[in-house]
């Protein structure tokens, strides 16, 4: 699957959790912070793919059209890429998810900065789902390769 295609699907089903989160908002006023949070991560989930460590990413592009802040991402996303091989631990359920959060989070603790566990493990909860739509992506994209091919 291409990455505009992954940006179409991870749109959709966007779309489809935020109708999901207003009607539960609506229902539950108190447990509003919490699905916001949630829906935060998977928002995130657009840009820390497990697609993230390549460089030709529509992410990255985004990215580096912020100074200084966006250039510094783009940078601590080519670490990444050094570290985690693509298609290798980064899209792995819940193991890649759970590298690219404990990577985001290590400069906030190296900072002093600590966020509270229950909001990180929303957050992380709304990525993890943002990865399961990419990973069903690249499954699905992935069949329509092998299929196209013993066609011919």
């Amino acid at each position: 699957m291409t990455g505009e295609q992954h940006a179409k699907l991870h749109a959709a089903v966007g779309i489809g959790l935020s109708c999901g989160a207003i009607a539960l908002i609506s229902q539950c006023a108190p447990c509003a912070d919490e699905t916001m949070l949630a829906l935060l991560g998977y928002a995130l989930g657009a840009v820390v793919t497990p697609d993230w460590d390549l460089p030709r990413t529509r992410a990255h592009a985004l990215m580096r059209r912020v100074p200084i802040v966006g250039w510094a991402l783009v940078a601590y996303a080519r670490l990444y890429a050094r570290i985690f091989a693509h298609r290798g631990i980064s899209h792995l359920p819940i193991i890649g998810t759970l590298t690219r959060a404990a990577w985001l989070l290590a400069p906030l603790v190296a900072f002093g900065l600590r966020p509270p566990t229950h909001a990180v493990m929303l957050v992380v909860a709304g990525l993890s789902a943002a990865d399961v739509v990419h990973l069903i992506g690249d499954a699905i994209g992935t069949r329509r390769k092998y299929n196209r091919r013993s066609d011919e």
